[in-house]
């Protein structure tokens, strides 16, 4: 493949190629450090056709994921899924058409919104993460197996993920979590111990589009999500927009800190309390 010739568009250039092609070399760290000349190397790389390959190419075998894999092999539609005969390995599945809601599609019904705004629930849109997967994976049979606890939980530390929860009283009952990748929120799983909290979940988190958050991807149709506004969308338009989001986010214009508000190490993840707003 061709890339430019200067040294930061070369390096640009070969972070960009390891990561769609879900090499282990390139980390979780260097994907949410990619300099405005990677993001612009991507653009034009996304319209080639080696760039279209790699993207599509079939990922195939079992064995351990990296944050590399993860993000990687998101962008070309893939996700991890466990083996419960296998805990340290997991799968590669490929999803597609894709199920999505967008800001121009997204609705919720009236009836939800009526619910929601008597409801006694506190809904945190930063909730911590590892209660929020444990939930989702108290099920009889769970793709969500140690190794993909594993590899979401060094996600998160890198800044990958993002949690979404109901409380009542301090109690857990209902959370979700999926991949912040630019503009694009994944939802991975959801879970609910009280009828209807997942659904005044959703609509809260419904509310993010528009505000950092341009797709929301629910991998597939599934029965509650339509009246959402979820609907299919081609695999490769999925890239096309998944890619445009973690451009525009690189590219982005940083502002800069105002003096006095640059975070301490134990201010760079917002106290629970702050973060929570009563529906």
């Amino acid at each position: 493949m061709g890339y430019p010739k200067s040294p930061a568009q070369r390096r640009a250039g070969t972070v960009l190629s390891r990561l769609t092609t879900g090499a282990r070399s390139v980390t979780a760290r260097q994907l949410g450090r990619l300099p405005h000349v990677a993001a612009r190397t991507l653009v034009r790389l996304a319209s080639g056709s080696e760039t279209r390959r790699m993207l599509n190419q079939e990922l195939l075998g079992v064995g351990a994921a990296t944050p590399a894999d993860v993000l990687g092999n998101y962008l070309r539609g893939y996700v991890p899924l466990g083996l419960e005969e296998r805990p340290d390995d997991v799968v590669w599945s490929l999803v597609q058409p894709r199920a999505v809601i967008d800001a121009e599609s997204v609705h919720v019904p009236d009836r939800v919104r009526r619910y929601s705004r008597n409801s006694d629930l506190t809904i945190d849109l930063r909730a911590p993460f590892d209660p929020v997967i444990a939930g989702c994976a108290e099920r009889e049979s769970t793709w969500i197996t140690p190794a993909v606890v594993a590899a979401w939980q060094e996600l998160d530390r890198a800044g990958h993920v993002r949690a979404c929860a109901a409380y009542r009283d301090g109690e857990l009952l209902a959370g979700l979590w999926g991949m912040e990748l630019g503009s694009t929120f994944s939802i991975m799983s959801i879970f609910h111990r009280e009828s209807r909290a997942g659904t005044v979940l959703l609509a809260r988190v419904m509310g993010e589009l528009g505000a950092g958050v341009d797709m929301i991807d629910c991998g597939f149709i599934t029965e509650h999500m339509p009246r959402f506004g979820a609907h299919e969308i081609p695999l490769d338009e999925f890239q096309r927009r998944a890619v445009d989001g973690l451009v525009a986010s690189v590219t982005a214009p940083q502002s800069e800190p105002t003096p006095g508000s640059e975070p301490t190490p134990d201010s760079t993840r917002p106290a629970p309390a702050p973060r929570m707003a009563q529906v």
